[in-house]
């Protein structure tokens, strides 16, 4: 665990972040090594204070060009890891986080002790699309999709894709009321410009929600949602259904 902690401040001591870090870091771990060299010198075998200084300026002009290369791989290297980690949490077709980030992001919305609602998003009749059109549209089609869908986040919602036609939202802070009206939005058809195609489609989505509990995992907050996406399409789709609570049959 300590050897992680060094290891990490090593890092941040060294990755070349802003422009002004160029013209200081150097500076700082050439002072640190130093440091380091003095104290143990002193306590070794005492100092030669001409000898050391010396060395001190030998070594700034020999060693500085090399400093600020490995500074530079060091942080070319932090970059790629960055890029990584935000490629292995986005879906690569709509931009969006998928379904493992989402996760994530849930289970730390129920650590803040806020009052979010679980909402999970079908694309109606989208089986059609991709029949009818290719499955290329299709693809064009679901990044409308979440385009639609980020119109109607703020802020401090998140918005991802759980698979296929699928999507999830965690809405923050809104009461019952604020939840149905955002559904009636969201749920309203729009259209959809066919690429290289003279046709306009009409996209819906049907939609699932459910207030988080404090006691909730992903398991239980996923069954309310999708059951209440089953009613909303079983009730004629391009709607949302709020479930509070399972019937006792449900949850038996």
């Amino acid at each position: 665990m300590i050897y992680r902690m060094v290891f990490n401040a090593l890092l941040a001591l060294l990755a070349i972040r802003r422009q002004r870090d160029l013209y200081y870091k150097p500076v700082v771990v050439f002072c640190v090594v130093y440091a380091i060299r003095f104290t143990t010198e002193w306590l070794v075998s005492g100092i030669d204070t001409a000898r050391l200084r010396d060395e001190i300026i030998i070594t700034a002009i020999v060693a500085s060009p090399f400093l600020v290369i490995g500074m530079a791989i060091v942080t070319h290297m932090e970059q790629l890891h960055a890029q990584l980690a935000n490629l292995a949490a986005t879906d690569v077709l709509t931009d969006l986080p998928n379904r493992r980030a989402f996760i994530a992001a849930f289970q730390s919305a129920i650590e803040t002790h806020e009052t979010w609602h679980l909402l999970v998003i079908d694309v109606d009749h989208f089986k059609r699309v991709n029949d009818n059109f290719g499955h290329a549209v299709g693809d064009q089609a679901l990044i409308r999709v979440a385009a639609h869908l980020r119109q109607h986040a703020r802020m401090d919602d998140q918005i991802g894709r759980l698979g296929g036609e699928e999507f999830g939202m965690l809405v923050c802070n809104r009461a019952g009321a604020d939840i149905a009206a955002l559904g009636r939005r969201m749920t309203k058809p729009f259209s959809f410009d066919v690429p290289d195609n003279n046709n306009s489609l009409s996209l819906s989505v049907s939609v699932g929600a459910t207030p988080l509990q404090v006691s909730d995992t992903v398991e239980t907050a996923f069954v309310r949602a999708d059951r209440a996406l089953y009613d909303a399409k079983s009730a004629g789709r391009a709607r949302m259904v709020i479930c509070e609570k399972l019937p006792e049959k449900a949850v038996a």
